[in-house]
């Protein structure tokens, strides 16, 4: 899965036309009492609000 999100951020970042921003991908873990949260972001084209509610299904 994490292989996944972090090849998706590279794809986005090579996709992207203006260099605006130093390519990056950035990963932070924290603990959340019993959870570990980890978010994932990148400086690449970003996801419109279809892609956004299906990030997580398959298929």
């Amino acid at each position: 899965m994490f292989n996944n999100l972090i090849s998706n951020g590279v794809n986005a970042i090579c996709r992207k036309k203006e260099a605006s921003r130093e390519p990056l991908i950035s990963v932070h873990l924290s603990r959340e009492g019993d959870f570990i949260v980890c978010s994932l972001s990148d400086t690449g084209i970003g996801m419109t609000k279809e892609q956004q509610s299906r990030a997580f299904y398959r298929g």
